[in-house]
């Protein structure tokens, strides 16, 4: 998706067991009235730590499961700032 607005940010923590952590947003690009709204699970806190609502990012998913409010749940694939440099590919550490 080109141009995803974040909405919200949500995450809940099981103690002990696991961490969700998901993000809510529309493509920024979309008319008003035929917006659509989506659920995008995040599986790095990483990633997670550095989003922030309000922003606009290049989001690439796949859908994994239905989801009641949203139709789909997503899981994200990639992501970013197309406002700022970009680094791809992993880096050596040596």
């Amino acid at each position: 998706m080109a141009g995803m607005v974040i909405e919200e940010k949500h995450h809940y923590i099981e103690p002990g067991k696991y961490v969700e952590m998901w993000i809510i947003g529309y493509n920024g690009y979309e008319n008003e009235e035929h917006r659509e709204r989506y659920k995008i699970f995040i599986e790095e806190s990483m990633v997670y730590n550095i989003i922030e609502e309000g922003e606009q990012y290049m989001v690439t998913a796949s859908s994994f499961r239905k989801d009641e409010e949203f139709g789909y749940a997503y899981k994200l694939q990639q992501l970013s700032n197309q406002e700022e440099y970009q680094l791809t590919g992993k880096g050596r550490i040596k």
